[in-house]
């Protein structure tokens, strides 16, 4: 004497979720506003430290730069010449056994 019932699934539970009203979709708002500042600071920090080190290269390229003039004035001083350095010669450069252009400077060194 028991009555049938109708078999519920998993689309008959109710939630919350997709509601656009309440107080719930402000504390996703001041949730999404927290997350969007921390990550607004992490930026802030990252940019902070990639200027520092931009900085840091900079001097340390300064530092090589004096150093090379340096030693190239003490080459041209042994060779007599008044800091000035002879220019390299210009010539074939580089050449690479394979590649596209490999075919025909084989064929122009022959």
């Amino acid at each position: 004497m028991t009555a049938e019932r109708a078999r519920r699934g998993l689309q008959d539970i109710r939630t919350l979720a997709g509601r656009p009203s309440g107080p719930g979709q402000q504390q996703r708002l001041f949730m999404r506003l927290c997350t969007l500042e921390i990550e607004r600071a992490r930026q802030a920090e990252g940019k902070r430290v990639a200027a520092q080190r931009a900085q840091v290269a900079a001097e340390r390229l300064d530092k090589l730069d004096t150093e090379i003039t340096e030693i190239l004035e003490q080459i041209g001083q042994r060779r007599g010449v008044s800091g000035a350095v002879e220019p390299k010669p210009q010539g074939a450069g580089m050449v690479h056994r394979y590649g596209p252009g490999a075919a025909r400077q084989r064929n122009n060194a022959s």
